[in-house]
């Protein structure tokens, strides 16, 4: 019974501290809340709005770059030489992304090679449907063979045959039938063999055959022979044409 009463006033003393004490904690409490605002959650609205709000509001508000803007910025500050390369630049990268014409234009060929226009035309169909080249592309291409390949093949060409030739007149030169110390007496049976069986017109067609394909070993021994053969016949050599029969045939080749 003793024990009741003891824990009974305890506990009412307990009370009556809890009593007394609860306004201080209630000041501690109220003077806390005004000093130090509670931490912004993200639920609550309030004036700053939350961590998302803030970042649409920077993107909105200018702080990060327009793209389009900063292009037309850099754009005016360029030269005008510059703003006109750029764009010749897009045009080139536009072009290069075509494909061939339903139909090409004529192509410009160089001067002189006109007559290689129906060439050209025949080769369209190879740089539309194999090649599939837009007109500036195979334009390029008709340049590069007509201003760099085939006048470096007629070149070539022309060296070859020179060489050639020079080839054939020097076997002729050293020949010892024709050649050596009788090149001038085979001179001489050509012109008495052309003379005798030409006529002067027929002589300078064969002179402008040598002059254009060069001279022929083989025929110019032909020709020795039969002036010998004549010779030993008793032929007589006056030749159809004459004194006036032109001489720079066998004077071309051996003089």
């Amino acid at each position: 019974m003793q024990n009741t009463r003891m824990t009974w006033g305890l506990m009412m003393r307990r009370l009556l501290i809890n009593i007394l004490l609860f306004p201080v904690f209630l000041g501690f409490a109220v003077e806390g809340d005004t000093a130090t605002p509670p931490a912004d959650d993200g639920v609550g609205g309030g004036d700053g709005g939350t961590g998302d709000d803030n970042k649409d509001d920077q993107g909105a508000g200018g702080n990060t770059p327009d793209p389009a803007k900063a292009e037309e910025g850099r754009r005016a500050a360029l030269s005008d030489e510059q703003r006109a390369a750029e764009d010749q630049a897009k045009a080139d990268v536009d072009k290069a992304k075509e494909g061939a014409p339903d139909a090409y234009e004529d192509f410009k060929l160089p001067d002189g090679m006109e007559a290689a226009k129906e060439l050209v035309d025949d080769f369209k169909p190879l740089l539309k449907d194999e090649l599939n080249l837009s007109q500036d592309k195979a334009q390029k291409l008709i340049d590069f063979y007509t201003q760099k390949v085939i006048p470096g093949m007629k070149a070539r060409g022309i060296e070859v045959w020179n060489n050639e030739l020079a080839a054939r007149t020097k076997e002729i030169e050293t020949d010892k039938e024709i050649g050596g110390d009788k090149i001038k007496q085979t001179g001489e049976a050509v012109n008495r063999v052309a003379n005798t069986f030409l006529k002067p017109e027929e002589s300078q067609e064969m002179m402008d055959y040598f002059k254009r394909f060069g001279d022929c070993k083989p025929f110019l021994k032909l020709l020795t022979r039969v002036s010998a053969a004549m010779k030993e016949d008793g032929m007589k050599m006056g030749g159809a044409g004459g004194e006036n029969a032109p001489k720079s045939l066998a004077d071309r080749i051996f003089s």
